[in-house]
């Protein structure tokens, strides 16, 4: 409960080996690390026990007040030009899976869940409780626009959608 209720965050363990397979041959400037989790305006202490509940016999999960990325509803994450990130990706929620891309830029996936794949190249990515990605981006040369950063819900997941659930989240890749 205390999970959900905000108690969460991301510890990154790093390999002193530099023969760790994924490193070799892989070039990066800098890292980031963008979260995902959905928001509840009632603590656990309330929501647990109408979840495992008589009345309850689906199992339905809580539905969600909102839903974030790096904890808020008006991220920017700021780049620079030209630079090529090591981008973590981490849905930190309880339930609830996203598909996420950014406007214009492709992604190189070089690890999940901590094992690391051979690499490949992708627009979106869909990722799950608990899931993790290492992705590399490379930001373009031009300054000149800011792209959209999305996180949109699978709304096939959620037994009910209520009015004035938002369900896709637009944040900005600010250069």
């Amino acid at each position: 409960g205390q999970y959900m209720d905000g108690m969460r965050g991301v510890m990154v363990i790093s390999e002193d080996n530099n023969d760790y397979p994924y490193k070799q041959g892989i070039d990066y400037n800098e890292t980031a690390t963008l979260t995902f989790m959905e928001w509840y305006h009632e603590l656990a202490d309330v929501l647990i026990p109408d979840f495992l509940n008589l009345y309850n016999p689906t199992g339905a999960e809580p539905i969600p007040d909102n839903f974030l990325m790096n904890n808020t509803k008006n991220m920017t994450w700021e780049v620079e030009p030209d630079t090529t990130y090591l981008l973590r990706l981490v849905n930190m929620g309880a339930f609830v899976s996203y598909w996420f891309f950014i406007e214009g830029h492709n992604m190189t996936v070089i690890e999940v869940d901590g094992v690391p794949v051979e690499k490949y190249e992708t627009d979106k990515i869909y990722i799950t409780v608990a899931q993790r990605y290492t992705v590399l981006i490379t930001t373009k040369d031009d300054t000149s626009k800011n792209y959209a950063i999305m996180q949109l819900v699978d709304d096939s997941m959620l037994d009910v959608i209520p009015d004035g659930l938002v369900l896709n989240s637009t944040y900005t890749m600010s250069y």
